[in-house]
């Protein structure tokens, strides 16, 4: 078997986040919140968040630990990830980038 090329390790990244942001909705959690349970710094659960930091499997399974759900829970979330969640987490991005971008203005 083949080693995931930059692309796919993108996009499995992508698709993490997605799955995450659905979890982390669904147990009413938000990433600054997941990062104090799990003792995690607030930068770095961000760039897990935002789909920009590739993860080891003990980072997975602090995250499901964390949520109050199984690693299994959190593969189960991975692999259901949909085109429409994509895109519904796709618009909450943009909503925090021009959130913060305000806040900075102010």
């Amino acid at each position: 078997m083949k080693a995931h090329e930059k692309k796919e390790k993108k996009e499995i990244t992508f698709q993490f986040a997605v799955a995450l942001y659905k979890a982390m909705e669904d147990a009413n959690f938000n990433p600054t919140k997941l990062a104090l349970e799990i003792g995690m710094e607030k930068s770095h659960m961000q760039l897990i968040a935002n789909g920009k930091k590739n993860l080891t499997l003990s980072s997975q399974i602090a995250i499901a630990t964390g949520l109050g759900i199984s690693y299994t829970q959190l593969a189960a979330y991975f692999d259901g990830v949909t085109k429409a969640d994509e895109k519904k987490f796709i618009e909450y991005q943009k909503k925090q980038q021009a959130l913060k971008a305000h806040n900075k203005k102010s």
